[in-house]
């Protein structure tokens, strides 16, 4: 076990009474493009879908296992 002070119930229950409520307000980015340069078309759209923040709408795992990349 990773956190050796915690037993796994303890540290679930931690870990759900520790859930923060994140208000961020809105930034327009810059894009991750222009820091991977060296990188395909296809990379990029799988970062760019997996670096979603709203949960709702980022790529599942099982989607981004499908994706062309």
């Amino acid at each position: 076990m990773l956190f050796t002070n915690y037993s796994t119930s303890e540290f679930s229950i931690t870990i759900r009474n520790a859930a923060v409520d994140f208000n961020f307000p809105p930034r327009r980015g810059t894009g991750i493009a222009r820091h991977l340069t060296n990188c395909s078309p296809d990379a990029i759209d799988l970062i760019n879908h997996l670096c979603i923040y709203d949960p709702d709408h980022r790529i599942s795992a099982h989607h981004a296992l499908q994706h062309p990349y």
